[in-house]
């Protein structure tokens, strides 16, 4: 009886203890299976050796003189168009 004794005082204490060890092995597993790349047949497979990909350079800024009129017409186009949007939405009497 001192057998069973023992065992009903550390099975709920292992318990305890692998549950969050399972729950985050889990979740680790997941997540690495999320970002693991595709096989050979992937498009853009070609790119080269595994691993994560580095964005593209940004496009150089333009270095002429700046516009402003052209800027305060495009700028003037845009509140137009989102006026219009939000004219809309209220008649539809969705919220923004």
């Amino acid at each position: 009886m001192p057998a069973f004794a023992a065992a009903v005082a550390w099975i709920p204490t292992a318990v305890v203890l692998a549950t969050p060890l399972l729950v985050l092995a889990a979740v680790w597993l997941c997540v690495g299976v999320g970002r693991r790349p595709g096989g050979d047949d992937a498009p853009g497979s070609d790119d080269g050796p595994g691993g994560s990909r580095v964005r593209p350079p940004d496009p150089p800024l333009p270095t002429g003189p700046v516009s402003w009129p052209e800027f305060e017409r495009q700028f003037a186009a845009y509140v137009r168009h989102e006026a219009r949007r939000d004219d809309v939405r209220s008649a539809r009497g969705e919220r923004r």
